[in-house]
């Protein structure tokens, strides 16, 4: 957990390995496709839930999500 001032507006940083070698990735968003689809695993480790994971519940979205033009506009 990144706790730094200002962090909201940093990309994330995606490390990936391809055919042609490692690569670097800068994204504004990250999709954790993790879980299940029916039911998803907590964002913590082991199993458990992230710090704020069950207070935050409410805005915490699952499932695929809608990347249509117009959906990605409100991110």
């Amino acid at each position: 957990m990144t706790m730094e001032a200002g962090r909201d507006a940093d990309p994330f940083i995606v490390h990936a390995q391809t055919a042609a070698g490692p690569v670097r990735l800068i994204a504004g968003a990250v999709i954790d496709a993790s879980g299940t689809w029916g039911r998803p695993n907590p964002l913590g480790a082991d199993g458990y839930p992230a710090a704020g994971e069950v207070e935050h519940a409410d805005r915490i979205a699952n499932g695929i999500p809608d990347l249509s033009v117009a959906t990605t506009r409100a991110w």
